[in-house]
């Protein structure tokens, strides 16, 4: 093979687009280093929507023209929360997880547990209040 056709190959395998990531590359498949990243994402992402809004609801009553309709900073709002909502419900599951993993096998849920009474102090108890369970 000649050289102008190995580094044609090779210039070919590379491109100037790569995809983003906050991860170091020896964690890009690493199940937590993953939640982190998205966790970051998403926390960012409702940080903007409510600068947005903010910034829009400042505005209004003033000679200043809003960044956003009315219509437009709900919905940024509303993306807002139920982006919390969605990071929450995770975090919660993945607390549930852990849980679970030190839980004896007779406590697992699921299973029969004759009273709530019998569970013992050093047993974790789910709390679904703690978790913000709707």
């Amino acid at each position: 093979m000649s050289k102008s056709i190995a580094a044609e190959s090779s210039s070919e395998l590379e491109a100037f687009h790569q995809p983003f990531s906050w991860l170091p590359s020896h964690h890009q498949h690493d199940a937590a280093a993953q939640f982190y990243a998205q966790t970051l994402d998403v926390c960012r992402g409702v940080e903007t929507c409510i600068d947005l809004a903010h910034l829009s609801n400042s505005d209004r009553g003033t000679d200043t023209l809003p960044t956003l309709t009315i219509r437009d900073t709900e919905r940024l709002l509303r993306l807002a929360l139920m982006s919390s909502r969605m990071l929450g419900d995770a975090t919660a599951a993945r607390i549930d997880n852990l849980l679970e993993d030190n839980l004896p096998e007779d406590k697992l849920p699921g299973h029969n547990i004759s009273s709530q009474k019998e569970q013992t102090d050093d047993a974790p108890v789910m709390d679904k209040k703690r978790h913000g369970a709707r």
